[in-house]
């Protein structure tokens, strides 16, 4: 009775122990969920530097699982910086032969990937995250991290610096980051908690790449920048610099606290040989270690340049002075008006070209605070889509189609441009001068105006029949039988129906080229928007055709390509276009989530595979083809293209 007591207690023993075995291998592989669906979140590294960004992962996988349609939630976690690095597809599929029967099952699923940046160091978990698929949600399992402080060294400083910590609502000012290197480095990433502050709009600057100076693409998160390899002395040593900038203006009065900023890189440290290539000969150990190098191993470590934080303060706009007119242009401007022709009829096409430059903004200009002008729109029809306007070479370009009213219409009158001097901190307005016009009446033509007068009939004389021989001929002007000309007659001869409809057809071609280039003058964005498609799919095409087009190639012209459309089709300057640019303006014309998250994913992946270099053969390293990355941005655009007017 003991022994078997005894047994049973062992038995008990093992059991527990199966079962603690069987729960830390579920934990250890982070997989919770339904029979069929498991979600596990996975980690590249669990010891991190503070302020070194590192790789989140959140696996998704079963049977019947759908592409990722809804982010999950990150709100919880408060102790790191997250930047989105967007989804890929990963399904597989596996044969299994059991007494001669062959299954195959195949699985589906995606991988949604995130940058996570420690804010302080110690044991941080991540928490359990909300993971939502196909209308459930599954949470993750937890993750304990060991946040280390980085390591101090003067090889290495970050400097973050504004040309203004007080400025005005929707004033530029332009950030700057250098980056102080006295080291080579590799695998960087740059950490910019400004980049997420909510209230705060950024842009490119246009940077000159001809003036001799070596210039780099920069990542940052989803978007990049241009930065500038310079040298600098400071505290008296010489380091090799990498900066670069960012335009910054404020969408609301406050005071905004900057959290430092941070870069993480590899430095070269030294150099470890290996002893078991040295053969005791010095000319072979200065051949192989210096000049082949077989024996050398480079040894890297991790360090992290923090800057210091910052504090700006945003100035409201004044009311006291403030022009009715005023749209929130701030800056200094200059405006220029031209129109042509100057001599037109009433009614015919008038091209008025605003061009407006300065040192402000010149996204926020809208062109309803220059063409809403009751003058104008007494005497002149001015349509009421406006075109948005064109920045090129540091000026905003606006046209617009007028058309006189009446002959007694003499001038375009002045137009008027309300903006706010920053710096001498009060309204000002621009004004042009009047252009003269000479407009000419229209002649309505009417119908009795194309009438002409058909000549009397003369009277006909009927042949009489002779029953009695051959008659004789008849002779004289009064046996001249008059031809009436009507549409029977032109319908029985092809060469009437030809003479008559080749001067109208051509006619209809003519009128139809004039209107069409008439209106590519008179409104070109709006003729821009309409072609959109076409010039998508005409680009798509190039990158299908061109096998060449090869790894980063590739993924940098699909993505070209869904910028020249966004750019088309919402009238802006589709070539430096980023998700965020795009995103408001999108939302705003019906574009629904789940599209624009398809939008977002497919930024994320071009911008991938384009700085990452792509893939050396069809596919890349996640499993997607280029095939099926062009498939998507295809289905994309045409979701866009039915919810998107002209």
């Amino acid at each position: 009775m003991n022994r078997l007591k005894m047994l049973t207690g062992r038995h008990a023993m093992v059991l527990l122990a199966a079962c603690a075995l069987v729960f830390a291998a579920g934990a250890g592989q982070g997989a919770w969920g339904a029979a069929d669906i498991s979600v596990r979140a996975l980690v590249e590294r669990v010891t991190v530097t503070l302020g070194e960004p590192f790789l989140l992962q959140i696996q998704v996988e079963g049977q019947d699982v759908s592409p990722a349609t809804q982010p999950p939630d990150m709100s919880a976690l408060h102790d790191f910086s997250v930047e989105s690095l967007g989804s890929r597809s990963n399904s597989s599929s596996s044969i299994t032969i059991v007494n001669g029967r062959m299954s195959k099952v195949e699985t589906h699923g995606y991988v949604l990937s995130f940058q996570l940046t420690p804010k302080k160091t110690g044991r941080i978990t991540i928490p359990s995250l909300s993971v939502p698929v196909d209308g459930k949600t599954y949470p993750t399992q937890p993750i304990l991290l060991q946040v280390e402080p980085p390591e101090t060294t003067e090889d290495f400083h970050l400097k973050v610096s504004f040309s203004k910590t007080r400025f005005y609502v929707g004033e530029p000012v332009r950030m700057t980051v250098t980056w102080y290197l006295a080291r080579d480095v590799k695998d960087f990433a740059f950490h910019l908690p400004i980049l997420e502050v909510p209230g705060l709009v950024f842009s490119d600057p246009q940077v000159d790449q001809g003036n001799g100076k070596q210039y780099y693409q920069v990542p940052l998160g989803q978007g990049t920048a241009i930065g500038e390899k310079g040298r600098e002395s400071t505290n008296g040593r010489e380091y090799m610099t990498l900066s670069f900038t960012k335009v910054v203006s404020a969408s609301q009065p406050g005071t905004l606290e900057v959290p430092p900023s941070s870069v993480s890189c590899k430095a070269l440290t030294g150099i470890a040989r290996d002893p078991r290539r040295r053969s005791g000969n010095p000319m072979d150990d200065f051949m192989n270690d210096d000049f082949f190098r077989p024996g050398r191993r480079e040894i890297f470590k991790t360090f992290v340049a923090r800057s210091e934080p910052l504090s700006l303060t945003v100035l409201p706009l004044p009311a006291e002075g403030r022009p009715k007119d005023f749209s929130g242009a701030v800056g200094r401007f200059h405006m220029e008006v031209a129109a042509h022709p100057t001599q037109v009829n009433v009614g015919d096409p008038i091209t008025l070209t605003v061009s407006i430059k300065g040192s402000g903004n010149l996204e926020s200009i809208q062109p309803a605070s220059l063409f809403h002008n009751d003058t104008l729109e007494k005497e002149f029809k001015v349509p009421e889509e406006m075109a948005a306007g064109v920045v090129k070479d540091g000026v905003k370009t606006f046209t617009q189609t007028l058309r006189a009213k009446s002959d007694s219409v003499t001038a375009i009158p002045p137009l008027r441009f309300a903006t706010f001097d920053p710096e001498q901190g009060k309204y000002q307005v621009a004004q042009s001068p009047p252009i003269p016009l000479q407009v000419k009446p229209t002649r309505v033509v009417t119908a009795s105006d194309a009438e002409g007068r058909m000549p009397a009939p003369a009277a006909r004389n009927e042949l009489e029949a002779w029953s009695q021989g051959i008659a004789h001929n008849y002779e004289g002007p009064d046996l001249l039988v008059n031809q009436k000309f009507g549409v029977s007659t032109v319908l029985r001869s092809p060469l009437w129906l030809a003479a008559l409809t080749l001067p109208f057809s051509l006619y209809v071609v003519l009128f139809l080229a004039m209107r069409r280039h008439r209106e590519r003058v008179a409104d070109p964005d709006r003729f821009r928007a309409r072609r959109a498609l076409q010039a998508f799919k005409r680009n798509m095409k190039g990158v299908q055709d061109d096998t060449s087009s090869a790894g980063g190639e590739a993924y940098a012209r699909i993505l070209q390509a869904v910028r020249q459309y966004l750019g088309d089709k919402l009238k802006k300057e589709g070539a430096a276009l980023t998700f965020q640019d795009v995103r408001g303006l999108l939302a705003a014309r019906g574009v629904d989530e789940a599209v624009l998250h398809r939008l977002e994913q497919l930024f994320a992946r071009c911008e991938q595979g384009r700085y990452g270099g792509g893939a050396s053969g069809p596919s890349s390293a996640s499993g997607e083809s280029l095939e099926d990355l062009e498939r998507e941005a295809m289905q994309i655009i045409e979701a866009l293209e039915r919810k998107i007017s002209i």
